[in-house]
């Protein structure tokens, strides 16, 4: 058996605006029905954004209409988040069966969403509908008239067995209306929500004998988070001072190193968030070491964000950055902390914070460097009696010196 790398961790999502489903065993008294309105359908580890969107739909010989019907998902793996959701807008359906009317529908909206947030371990689920104009009848029976409603999850308008006596023959129907039905994962990695859900399982006996079937779902929107993988980042903060001291004025580097660890597996959607201290200002990127960087723009401190998609199993990144030392109360000893996180299950996270403190020197160092010098030429001697003028210039390449004595003799 060849080795396979374990996947990643990926968002799953999927929408659609309208499906229509009717099977039959009698097709040509029956009816039989195949119709899907937008639909968008997206796994992959990277990010996502797609949407489909049906304007004017007209189908099945006007029996199925609608101004605008749309379907959604989106994947943000750095916020550990995948979305989706539906809509529609002036649908319209009415379905037939030997001359009985076994779907007479209309609404001005009927929307519905599902998101799922968290990483690897720590999901949460959630999801919803929206109602607005509901008119709806069922095999004769009025279900909604008029309903604008945000409903709770799995709320049966319908759940009966309807008999109709169609002379010389009997049709009976077990049919299902329910709004907002919802299916949630037991660990909430995944949710399904369809806003509006109407089955109905019918059979005719007598001089007509069939089975029907029928299914409509308006505004499906799906939503997962799937593939985790077990990993373990460590972090490691260094500068480019060697173990120095930082001055004034004069800008240093921060290096941090993001590792996973693990051999079992790549990380997925790895960040790190240096939130800076205030006693530096931000001045650029020395390498984003194939990442993307960025820094808010707030100074002095601000917050810098690292991403990178994946980092191999028993691999590394690192990012590099300036700062400028600024601190009006030198000396002083400054940390900075760096936190990182994957969009996977880390199974040690308590080495995914480093630091490293600094301390921060006033303008020329903790000491003072005094030096004296003769502004012009070392003087002659002098005749007693005679006056005799002496230039020297006294200089500090150090600290600030305070209570300084000269003495020339």
């Amino acid at each position: 058996m060849l080795w396979q790398p374990a996947q990643a961790r990926e968002g799953d999502g999927d929408a659609s605006g309208l499906s229509v489903q009717a099977t039959t065993d009698l097709p040509l008294t029956g009816l039989e029905i195949d119709l899907t309105a937008a639909q968008v359908d997206e796994l992959d580890s990277a990010a996502f954004d797609e949407t489909d969107q049906v304007l004017s739909l007209d189908a099945l010989s006007g029996t199925v209409t609608a101004d605008v019907i749309t379907a959604h998902t989106q994947h943000q793996p750095f916020l550990n988040q995948i979305d989706a959701d539906a809509a529609t807008a002036n649908l319209a359906i009415l379905l037939n069966l030997l001359g009985i009317s076994l779907v007479d529908l209309s609404s001005t909206t009927i929307d519905s969403d599902a998101q799922v947030t968290g990483s690897c371990g720590a999901f949460t689920a959630s999801g919803g509908a929206s109602i607005e104009g509901l008119t709806l009848n069922v095999l004769g029976e009025s279900v909604a008239a008029g309903l604008t409603a945000t409903p709770a999850p799995n709320t049966e308008l319908l759940n009966t067995v309807i008999n109709i006596n169609l002379g010389a023959s009997t049709l009976s129907a077990n049919a299902l209306v329910i709004l907002n039905e919802q299916t949630v994962a037991g660990d909430q990695s995944a949710i399904a929500v369809n806003a509006l859900r109407i089955s109905l399982d019918i059979t005719v006996t007598g001089l007509v004998s069939l089975a029907q079937t029928v299914d409509i779902t308006i505004s499906h929107s799906d939503a997962g988070l799937v593939n985790c993988n077990d990993v373990d980042l460590s972090v490691n903060v260094t500068t480019s001072l060697g173990g120095g001291n930082a001055t004034v004025g004069v800008p240093f580097d921060y290096i941090v190193t993001v590792t996973e660890t693990s051999s079992n597996a790549a990380a997925n959607a790895v960040q790190f968030t240096d939130t800076l201290p205030n006693e530096v200002t931000f001045v650029s990127f020395i390498n984003q070491g194939g990442g993307s960087c960025s820094h808010d723009g707030t100074n002095p401190g601000g917050t810098i964000t690292c991403q990178w998609p994946t980092v191999p199993a028993g691999g590394n990144v690192a990012a590099t950055y300036r700062v400028n030392p600024d601190t009006a109360t030198a000396p002083a000893s400054v940390s900075n902390n760096v936190i990182a996180t994957t969009a996977d299950n880390d199974t040690d996270p308590s080495d995914n914070t480093g630091s490293v403190a600094v301390i921060i020197d006033a303008a020329g160092g903790t000491t003072t460097d005094l030096g004296a010098s003769f502004a012009n030429a070392t003087p002659t001697d002098g005749q007693v009696g005679v006056a005799q003028t002496v230039e020297i210039n006294v200089t500090n390449t150090g600290a600030l010196a305070t209570n300084a004595t000269l003495v020339y003799t």
